[in-house]
């Protein structure tokens, strides 16, 4: 299974960080690489926050949808979440699991974001490993500068 960690430093405190993370209005900073999409909206029924538990609904850049679960809600410390695919990144991937961790690092905060892609089938590990892992890596650390970027202002 297809599994990759980054770490970033940010300019401000885990609380914050955190806080921008669980913004919903943030998630399109994440734009995605190459076929693999964007993020076009995050959005949750009315009223309820994001915590352990939500269902976060997902709208892609390319018209599709996806959700992801909080399985893990420590504010200002973890956060883990678990994408619930749907066509056509299901047919080859079972779910994508997200791990971040943030930890006080001078003034400011470490970031770490662990990845694991669960193939489908044990045929499908080529895709999963092209999507989950290659594609999906290089998306995600153009996401971490967007969250750097933004966390600065």
């Amino acid at each position: 299974m297809p599994r990759f960690t980054t770490v970033s430093s940010l300019p401000v405190p885990p609380e914050a960080v955190f806080a921008l993370i669980v913004d919903l209005d943030q998630w399109p900073l994440f734009t995605g690489y190459g076929p693999l999409p964007g993020i076009r909206a995050a959005s949750l029924p009315p009223g309820e926050p994001v915590a352990l538990g939500a269902r976060i609904r997902v709208d892609d850049a390319d018209g599709t949808h996806h959700h992801e679960r909080v399985e893990v809600f420590e504010p200002g410390r973890r956060l883990s979440l678990r994408m619930e695919l749907t066509p056509p990144a299901s047919f080859f991937m079972a779910d994508i699991f997200e791990e971040i961790t943030l930890a006080p690092e001078g003034s400011g905060t470490a970031l770490s974001r662990t990845f694991t892609a669960n193939p489908r089938a044990w045929y499908t590990w080529p895709f999963a490993w092209l999507f989950g892992g290659f594609l999906l890596r290089r998306a995600v650390d153009r996401h971490n500068a967007a969250v750097a970027a933004r966390s600065a202002r």
